[in-house]
């Protein structure tokens, strides 16, 4: 809602309120919330709403001219118009591909976050005691293999950060 107001020339003080353009006043009365669905309230005149609202109210626009003004201000991208059952059905397969992708990648990332703990253990649990303790082979193959893997999570994103869409 904040952003909306000062798009268009409202500056709202640190407690989140405007002067109301829909009445005539000397102090802030119209308060802007930063919580989504909140919208905006006058405490002046009684006025409120959602963003919609405001701009509607603000530009004497209907809610569809509304939507197309912030549409259009904002960049949104959103289609003026329902799209065929054709690209439904190839944005819905799209969709379900980078869902199959994410999923497997997060399975991956799990399987290298065990071989990680694994190997881990290894190191700390069969590290030479002292200088003259000969190297096993497990922990020789744990720290070259750790390695590896620091390397492998350095130029990997967690799961929550990954997009498909990027490789």
């Amino acid at each position: 809602m904040e952003d909306v107001a000062r798009f268009y020339g409202f500056e709202p003080n640190r407690s989140g309120f405007i002067l109301c353009p829909f009445h005539h006043e000397d102090t802030p009365s119209l308060k802007l919330y930063s919580e989504p669905g909140r919208g905006w309230h006058c405490f002046g005149c009684g006025e409120g709403g959602s963003v919609i609202d405001f701009v509607m109210k603000l530009f004497g626009l209907s809610f569809s001219a509304a939507v197309v003004r912030i549409n259009h201000d904002f960049r949104l991208s959103l289609a003026s118009e329902r799209p065929t059952a054709a690209k439904r059905s190839k944005y819905l397969k799209e969709r379900a591909e980078l869902e199959r992708r994410k999923k497997e990648y997060a399975e991956l990332y799990e399987k290298q976050t065990a071989r990680y703990r694994e190997l881990f253990q290894i190191k700390r649990d069969e590290a030479p005691q002292s200088p003259d303790e000969p190297i096993s082979e497990r922990w020789a193959v744990a720290c070259r293999e750790l390695d590896k893997l620091e390397v492998w999570f350095e130029t990997h994103p967690t799961p929550a950060r990954y997009d498909p869409r990027r490789g």
